[in-house]
Protein backbone atom coordinates (compact mmCIF):
# COMPACT_ATOMS: atom_id res chain seq x y z
CA UNK A 1 0.00 0.00 0.00
CA UNK A 2 1.44 3.55 -0.38
CA UNK A 3 2.72 6.13 1.78
CA UNK A 4 -1.11 7.86 0.77
CA UNK A 5 -3.25 5.03 1.03
CA UNK A 6 -1.74 4.00 4.72
CA UNK A 7 -2.38 7.72 5.89
CA UNK A 8 -6.07 7.83 4.72
CA UNK A 9 -6.78 4.03 6.11
CA UNK A 10 -5.29 5.28 9.52
CA UNK A 11 -7.36 8.29 8.95
CA UNK A 12 -10.75 6.41 8.83
CA UNK A 13 -9.62 4.28 11.55
CA UNK A 14 -8.81 7.09 14.26
CA UNK A 15 -11.84 8.93 13.74
CA UNK A 16 -13.89 6.18 14.74
CA UNK A 17 -13.37 7.65 18.59
CA UNK A 18 -13.64 10.82 17.51
CA UNK A 19 -17.11 10.48 15.74
CA UNK A 20 -18.45 8.32 18.71
CA UNK A 21 -17.68 11.32 20.81
CA UNK A 22 -19.61 14.03 19.17
CA UNK A 23 -22.97 11.53 18.34
CA UNK A 24 -22.70 11.14 22.32
CA UNK A 25 -22.60 14.44 23.36
CA UNK A 26 -25.43 15.30 20.51
CA UNK A 27 -27.52 13.16 22.35
CA UNK A 28 -27.35 10.08 19.99
CA UNK A 29 -27.38 7.40 22.64
CA UNK A 30 -30.51 6.56 24.57
CA UNK A 31 -30.52 5.11 28.62
CA UNK A 32 -31.48 1.53 26.96
CA UNK A 33 -29.69 1.96 23.86
CA UNK A 34 -25.55 1.91 22.99
CA UNK A 35 -23.54 1.63 20.29
CA UNK A 36 -21.49 -1.45 20.35
CA UNK A 37 -18.47 -2.41 18.25
CA UNK A 38 -17.99 -5.18 15.91
CA UNK A 39 -16.45 -8.50 16.22
CA UNK A 40 -13.32 -6.86 15.32
CA UNK A 41 -13.33 -3.87 17.58
CA UNK A 42 -13.93 -1.26 14.83
CA UNK A 43 -17.34 0.76 15.40
CA UNK A 44 -19.54 -0.35 12.83
CA UNK A 45 -20.58 3.41 11.56
CA UNK A 46 -18.76 4.83 9.52
CA UNK A 47 -19.11 4.27 5.56
CA UNK A 48 -16.08 4.56 3.77
CA UNK A 49 -16.17 5.53 -0.28
CA UNK A 50 -13.39 4.94 -2.29
CA UNK A 51 -11.30 8.22 -2.23
CA UNK A 52 -10.78 10.67 -4.85
CA UNK A 53 -8.52 12.88 -6.88
CA UNK A 54 -9.04 16.91 -5.95
CA UNK A 55 -8.06 18.90 -8.58
CA UNK A 56 -4.74 19.72 -7.41
CA UNK A 57 -4.18 15.64 -8.11
CA UNK A 58 -4.10 15.08 -3.92
CA UNK A 59 -5.94 12.44 -2.47
CA UNK A 60 -9.15 13.47 -0.13
CA UNK A 61 -10.97 11.46 2.17
CA UNK A 62 -14.71 11.03 1.23
CA UNK A 63 -17.14 9.94 4.27
CA UNK A 64 -20.60 9.36 4.80
CA UNK A 65 -21.72 8.78 8.18
CA UNK A 66 -24.76 6.45 9.23
CA UNK A 67 -25.35 5.71 13.67
CA UNK A 68 -26.06 1.96 13.76
CA UNK A 69 -28.01 1.87 17.49
CA UNK A 70 -28.30 -1.20 18.78
CA UNK A 71 -30.26 -1.92 21.57
CA UNK A 72 -28.29 -3.42 24.88
CA UNK A 73 -29.63 -3.90 28.25
CA UNK A 74 -29.17 -1.16 31.02
CA UNK A 75 -28.63 -2.75 34.44
CA UNK A 76 -31.80 -1.04 36.87
CA UNK A 77 -30.07 0.71 39.58
CA UNK A 78 -32.69 2.41 42.26
CA UNK A 79 -30.68 5.39 44.11
CA UNK A 80 -31.19 6.90 47.18
CA UNK A 81 -33.85 10.14 47.39
CA UNK A 82 -32.27 13.42 45.34
CA UNK A 83 -34.11 16.46 46.76
CA UNK A 84 -33.26 18.00 43.29
CA UNK A 85 -35.48 15.64 41.69
CA UNK A 86 -38.95 18.31 42.78
CA UNK A 87 -36.61 21.16 41.27
CA UNK A 88 -35.89 19.21 37.81
CA UNK A 89 -39.42 19.08 37.72
CA UNK A 90 -40.55 22.60 38.67
CA UNK A 91 -38.02 23.54 35.78
CA UNK A 92 -39.30 21.35 33.07
CA UNK A 93 -43.25 22.32 34.19
CA UNK A 94 -42.21 25.99 33.01
CA UNK A 95 -40.56 24.80 29.85
CA UNK A 96 -43.71 22.77 29.09
CA UNK A 97 -45.69 25.70 29.64
CA UNK A 98 -43.82 27.71 27.32
CA UNK A 99 -44.73 26.25 24.48
CA UNK A 100 -48.17 24.14 24.79
CA UNK A 101 -49.62 26.09 27.72
CA UNK A 102 -53.28 26.55 25.78
CA UNK A 103 -53.33 22.53 26.07
CA UNK A 104 -52.78 21.73 29.05
CA UNK A 105 -55.01 21.99 31.92
CA UNK A 106 -52.70 20.56 34.62
CA UNK A 107 -49.12 19.18 34.82
CA UNK A 108 -48.59 16.91 38.04
CA UNK A 109 -44.89 15.20 38.84
CA UNK A 110 -45.59 11.57 39.30
CA UNK A 111 -43.70 8.52 39.60
CA UNK A 112 -41.22 7.87 42.85
CA UNK A 113 -39.03 11.07 42.09
CA UNK A 114 -42.09 12.91 43.26
CA UNK A 115 -42.40 11.59 46.76
CA UNK A 116 -39.87 13.06 48.87
CA UNK A 117 -37.55 10.49 50.88
CA UNK A 118 -38.64 7.41 47.97
CA UNK A 119 -35.72 6.20 46.28
CA UNK A 120 -35.98 5.62 43.13
CA UNK A 121 -34.52 5.82 38.95
CA UNK A 122 -33.80 8.97 38.72
CA UNK A 123 -35.78 9.64 35.63
CA UNK A 124 -38.45 12.19 36.12
CA UNK A 125 -42.24 11.03 35.20
CA UNK A 126 -44.47 13.68 34.58
CA UNK A 127 -48.39 13.46 33.91
CA UNK A 128 -49.95 16.07 31.82
CA UNK A 129 -53.61 16.24 31.44
CA UNK A 130 -55.27 18.14 28.37
CA UNK A 131 -59.50 18.37 27.28
CA UNK A 132 -59.34 15.34 24.69
CA UNK A 133 -56.18 13.23 23.67
CA UNK A 134 -56.47 13.77 20.26
CA UNK A 135 -55.26 17.55 21.60
CA UNK A 136 -51.87 15.87 21.92
CA UNK A 137 -50.80 15.76 17.76
CA UNK A 138 -51.01 19.31 18.74
CA UNK A 139 -48.46 19.31 21.02
CA UNK A 140 -45.74 17.05 19.34
CA UNK A 141 -44.06 20.09 17.19
CA UNK A 142 -43.91 22.24 19.81
CA UNK A 143 -42.61 19.88 22.82
CA UNK A 144 -39.74 19.02 20.02
CA UNK A 145 -38.56 22.23 20.04
CA UNK A 146 -37.74 21.65 23.92
CA UNK A 147 -35.84 18.55 23.15
CA UNK A 148 -38.97 15.67 23.66
CA UNK A 149 -39.50 12.66 21.27
CA UNK A 150 -43.05 11.42 20.72
CA UNK A 151 -42.94 7.58 20.70
CA UNK A 152 -46.36 6.44 18.91
CA UNK A 153 -44.71 2.69 19.12
CA UNK A 154 -46.44 2.74 23.08
CA UNK A 155 -50.26 3.48 21.71
CA UNK A 156 -51.15 0.37 21.31
CA UNK A 157 -50.59 -0.83 24.65
CA UNK A 158 -51.45 2.07 26.46
CA UNK A 159 -54.23 3.65 23.91
CA UNK A 160 -55.03 6.37 26.88
CA UNK A 161 -51.76 7.40 26.97
CA UNK A 162 -49.63 9.20 24.51
CA UNK A 163 -45.95 9.11 25.63
CA UNK A 164 -43.08 11.64 25.23
CA UNK A 165 -39.79 11.19 26.32
CA UNK A 166 -36.37 13.43 26.69
CA UNK A 167 -32.86 12.85 28.05
CA UNK A 168 -29.57 14.51 28.22
CA UNK A 169 -26.54 12.05 27.21
CA UNK A 170 -26.10 10.19 30.80
CA UNK A 171 -28.39 7.22 30.87
CA UNK A 172 -31.35 7.50 33.39
CA UNK A 173 -30.85 11.34 33.75
CA UNK A 174 -33.96 12.28 32.01
CA UNK A 175 -38.21 13.18 31.65
CA UNK A 176 -40.79 11.07 30.49
CA UNK A 177 -43.75 13.11 29.67
CA UNK A 178 -47.08 11.27 29.74
CA UNK A 179 -50.15 12.80 28.24
CA UNK A 180 -53.57 11.63 29.11
CA UNK A 181 -57.18 13.33 29.20
CA UNK A 182 -57.62 15.08 32.61
CA UNK A 183 -59.37 13.38 35.28
CA UNK A 184 -59.23 10.08 33.06
CA UNK A 185 -58.38 6.60 35.01
CA UNK A 186 -54.84 6.90 34.53
CA UNK A 187 -54.83 9.99 36.27
CA UNK A 188 -56.65 9.20 39.29
CA UNK A 189 -54.73 6.39 40.21
CA UNK A 190 -51.20 7.98 39.17
CA UNK A 191 -52.26 10.93 41.53
CA UNK A 192 -53.92 8.10 44.48
CA UNK A 193 -50.77 6.20 44.39
CA UNK A 194 -48.42 9.10 44.34
CA UNK A 195 -50.76 11.17 47.38
CA UNK A 196 -50.56 7.94 49.74
CA UNK A 197 -47.43 7.45 49.08
CA UNK A 198 -45.87 11.04 50.14
CA UNK A 199 -48.59 10.70 53.26
CA UNK A 200 -47.84 7.45 54.19
CA UNK A 201 -44.06 7.03 55.02
CA UNK A 202 -43.73 3.81 56.41
CA UNK A 203 -45.43 2.75 52.95
CA UNK A 204 -42.92 4.70 51.03
CA UNK A 205 -39.74 2.74 52.91
CA UNK A 206 -41.56 -0.50 52.10
CA UNK A 207 -42.10 0.11 48.80
CA UNK A 208 -37.96 1.38 48.80
CA UNK A 209 -37.06 -1.96 50.27
CA UNK A 210 -39.30 -3.88 47.44
CA UNK A 211 -37.95 -1.52 44.21
CA UNK A 212 -34.48 -2.49 45.81
CA UNK A 213 -34.97 -6.29 46.12
CA UNK A 214 -36.31 -6.18 42.30
CA UNK A 215 -33.70 -4.50 40.98
CA UNK A 216 -31.35 -7.00 41.76
CA UNK A 217 -33.07 -10.22 41.38
CA UNK A 218 -34.31 -8.23 37.61
CA UNK A 219 -31.24 -6.54 37.23
CA UNK A 220 -31.45 -7.03 33.56
CA UNK A 221 -34.75 -7.38 32.89
CA UNK A 222 -37.19 -4.34 32.95
CA UNK A 223 -40.17 -5.83 32.29
CA UNK A 224 -40.31 -8.31 34.93
CA UNK A 225 -38.80 -5.57 37.28
CA UNK A 226 -42.42 -3.49 36.54
CA UNK A 227 -44.48 -6.38 36.49
CA UNK A 228 -43.09 -8.05 39.80
CA UNK A 229 -44.25 -4.04 41.43
CA UNK A 230 -47.86 -4.66 40.22
CA UNK A 231 -49.41 -6.48 43.57
CA UNK A 232 -48.15 -3.57 45.30
CA UNK A 233 -49.49 -0.66 43.61
CA UNK A 234 -52.64 -2.08 43.06
CA UNK A 235 -53.26 -2.61 46.54
CA UNK A 236 -51.55 0.77 47.72
CA UNK A 237 -54.58 2.48 45.40
CA UNK A 238 -56.98 0.19 47.07
CA UNK A 239 -56.33 1.60 49.87
CA UNK A 240 -56.32 5.05 49.06
CA UNK A 241 -58.80 4.75 47.02
CA UNK A 242 -61.27 3.29 50.58
CA UNK A 243 -63.35 6.33 51.35
CA UNK A 244 -62.23 6.62 55.09
CA UNK A 245 -58.65 8.03 53.27
CA UNK A 246 -58.80 11.73 52.91
CA UNK A 247 -55.23 11.27 51.05
CA UNK A 248 -56.71 11.01 47.47
CA UNK A 249 -57.47 14.40 47.53
CA UNK A 250 -53.74 15.63 48.40
CA UNK A 251 -52.77 18.10 45.90
CA UNK A 252 -49.66 18.67 44.45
Amino acid sequence: MSIEGERIFSYRFKIHEVILLLWRRKGGVEEDEDLEPTRNGKIPWTHWRKPRKRHDGRMSLNFSFKAERRTVRVPIRVFDYVPRWSKMFDREKKQILSVISNNVIAIEHIGSTAVPGLGAKPIIDIMIGVHRLSDAEDCVKPLETIGYEYVPEYNASMPERRYFRKGPNEPNKHFHLHMVEHDCQFWKRNLLFRNYLRTHPDTASEYYMLKKQLAAKHRQNREAYTNAKTSFIESTISKASAPTNENSKAST
